[in-house]
């Protein structure tokens, strides 16, 4: 309006109806209740979701008597759920019925089946929700296997265990050099403490910019800023309490980093950044093995002579641009050579080509879009076929790395296509995909992978990693407030 006035607003009615339904799970059957406005994400033609029925099947297989809470990860999206045991109810919103609520609020003549709904996610309690693992463990049948009973579980636990004392004197039989041991415990520190690690991360990602640096200043400032920083969270985090990874530093440490700090100054600038850039080099040099083929066989040598192998991944693999795909695919190709030439046709006693390299699948084109899955592949599909064409011919064997896990199955379908659309490669053995143990849901990729290689008829190579994206995921689910898809515990 002109005048400066406005309309009075038309009444809406906010309130959708309370929607139910009945489904069996686990043999028994439970009453669904859920407001309309989650419809569309439930039901279809009347009958729930697959994926739904998938996530409250596994949310459900450890049976809890009692009213509790959670929230589901349905196929990317997140839905609340509020169970109760006793009455076999479920009560479905979205994260923390907070649609729900907000309703509630706006809405004084709310119905009662909506208060009901709401009311159920209050009563119900989330500490008394099933752990995770046991959860996981019921849905795979891993709790039936360890109660199994009959006469050849004894024998196979005695087997496990003998084979487990015998890896643990192999390893205890080691003995790393100190710089190794120095390094070992220092990422094992960096893995316990979030201070540590944010701080010292930050620190050697900046330290390559200060190249210029040729009086030392600039890293002796950023060295002396690095600490302080340490000490002041450290404090912080005393303060407040802070336990588990949010934990401060060691009373001796945090003194350590204090003192040093203070005592930096006193140094002269372009002593301490010489000795600053060699500790770093020669902390990486345990995991860039050099820049080519050449250099890095000191250390596979090194590797062999204790009984280990070790994969060689070609760094630089974030790609802008099809050009820069193409340069990857060339550098692996050419590290696929030059190992080769090193390691022969020779395998280990793990019957694995001593020639093994790792390869990220996203590197091969500068789009790697899981919204795009045929289009992905016409880019990356070339390439990824070259690469394991050639590996073959050499008698190497090729790793499809870890990936962030909103493109990991993506990462499987590419192999999968080039494998399947390619008969040179239908019975080839050497080429394997890594699985993130970390993830919640690496049972069923794992399954996946098996149900590849049944396909072949032939075993793969899996290698198993804790995962490379614990912190970027974690941080992000933070961020944007949903269920992180991974262990939370490492």
């Amino acid at each position: 309006m002109d005048d400066g006035r406005f309309a009075q607003p038309t009444p809406v009615t906010l309130l959708p109806p309370v929607l139910r339904a009945e489904a069996l799970l686990h043999g028994v059957s439970w009453s669904l209740a859920w407001s309309a406005d989650l419809d569309l994400a439930v039901r279809t033609d009347g009958a729930l979701r697959p994926p739904l029925l998938a996530a409250l099947t596994t949310a459900l297989a450890v049976p809890v008597a009692a009213q509790w809470r959670t929230t589901l990860d349905v196929a990317g999206t997140l839905l609340a759920v509020a169970v109760d045991g006793r009455q076999r109810t479920l009560a479905l919103g979205s994260p923390r019925f907070a649609t729900e609520q907000t309703l509630l609020w706006a809405q004084p003549d709310a119905t009662a089946e909506l208060r009901q709904l709401v009311a159920a996610w209050h009563m119900a309690r989330a500490d008394l929700a099933p752990r995770v693992v046991d959860t996981v463990a019921a849905a795979t049948g891993l709790d039936a296997l360890l109660a199994r009973h009959d006469a050849q579980w004894p024998a196979l636990l005695a087997r496990i265990g003998a084979r487990a004392q015998a890896v643990h004197a192999a390893t205890q039989a080691y003995k790393p050099p100190l710089m190794e041991r120095l390094s070992q415990d220092g990422l094992e520190a960096c893995a316990q403490s979030a201070v540590l690690r944010i701080h010292l991360l930050r620190f050697v990602a900046a330290l390559p910019s200060l190249d210029h640096d040729t009086t030392g200043h600039d890293v002796a400032r950023l060295l002396r800023e690095t600490l302080a920083n340490m000490v002041s969270d450290s404090k912080q985090l005393r303060d407040e309490g802070g336990t588990g990874e949010r934990s401060p530093l060691a009373p001796w440490l945090q003194a350590l980093c204090s003192l040093g700090a203070r005592l930096l100054p006193l140094v002269p600038a372009l002593w301490l950044a010489t000795a600053t850039r060699a500790g770093v080099r020669k902390l990486a040099s345990y995991f860039i093995a050099g820049q080519t083929v050449q250099e890095a066989v000191p250390t596979l040598a090194a590797l062999q002579a204790t009984g280990r192998d070790a994969t060689l991944d070609q760094l630089g693999e974030l790609v802008v641009c099809e050009a820069e795909a193409d340069t990857y695919a060339e550098r692996v190709l050419a590290l696929l050579d030059g190992v080769a030439a090193v390691a022969g046709r020779q395998r280990n006693g793990a019957d694995l080509p001593h020639a093994h390299v790792s390869v990220k699948t996203s590197a091969l084109c500068s789009d790697f879009n899981p919204d795009d899955p045929d289009g992905t592949w016409q880019r990356v599909g070339p390439r990824l076929v070259k690469i394991l064409l050639h590996a073959k011919a050499l008698g190497a064997c090729i790793q499809l790395d870890a990936e962030h896990r909103t493109v990991r199955d993506l990462n499987l379908q590419m192999l999968e296509r080039a494998l399947m659309a390619t008969p040179e490669l239908r019975e080839w053995r050497d080429v394997g995909i890594v699985i993130q143990a970390y993830l919640r849901d690496a049972p069923e990729h794992f399954a996946a992978v098996l149900a590849l290689a049944r396909r072949r008829q032939l075993v793969m190579p899996v290698r198993l990693v804790k995962g490379a994206y614990w912190d970027a995921e974690t941080t992000e689910a933070a961020a944007h407030d949903f269920l992180p898809p991974q262990w939370l515990n490492k």
